[in-house]
């Protein structure tokens, strides 16, 4: 069972019953020791509950707010932000990175998740490591795309919460010019 799973109900089990003991004490003409007796309930000799973990929400449906930014920059300092229709000559720098901006603007976000899908003319290389933000990611590869699949700081963002992810980039040396489409989703 995933022991990160904060979603799913706890189920407490409690069974009882009492030992034989064979214990006499004093003489022949004193009374037989008195026996105990459990009191059972409709379900036996057993008890079951359930509990869910504590959520402390702001908002009246517990919901959380993720908002996305991102910016390409090459390893040479010149950067822009993605969508704004300018031109990017791949190539041109040592290295390209995707910075990534994760806010959350509502209540707690339990296992965030970001998920990034690259042109067949980008590489995943890496995540550069950052004091302030954890993240752990997978990549999966197949002839069209990569998708990163990345755990974002642990086990919850906390409401109102920034963190930055910084990833390494390659570009094919075999790409043609075009549109390059970089596709990002947060999710809890």
């Amino acid at each position: 069972r995933d022991t990160r799973d904060v979603f799913t109900k706890v189920l407490f089990q409690l069974s009882y019953a009492l030992n034989e003991s064979s214990l006499h004490r004093g003489n022949s003409r004193s009374y037989p020791p008195l026996k105990p007796l459990l009191q059972r309930s409709l379900y036996g000799n057993s008890i079951t509950s359930q509990t869910s973990f504590f959520r402390s929400c702001i908002l009246a449906n517990c919901s959380t707010n993720l908002q996305l930014t991102a910016r390409l920059q090459q390893m040479n300092g010149s950067s822009f932000s993605l969508g704004s229709g300018r031109s990017f000559l791949l190539g041109s720098g040592r290295g390209l990175m995707l910075v990534i901006g994760v806010f959350n603007g509502g209540d707690d976000a339990f296992l965030p998740t970001l998920t990034i899908h690259l042109p067949p003319n980008l590489h995943y290389v890496k995540i550069l490591p950052t004091e302030d933000s954890s993240a752990d990611c997978d990549v999966s590869e197949d002839a069209n795309r990569a998708t990163v699949y990345c755990s974002i700081s642990s086990l919850y963002l906390s409401a109102h919460a920034k963190v930055e992810l910084s990833f390494l980039l390659d570009v094919n040396q075999s790409s043609t010019p075009g549109d390059v489409i970089i596709s990002i989703k947060a999710s809890r």
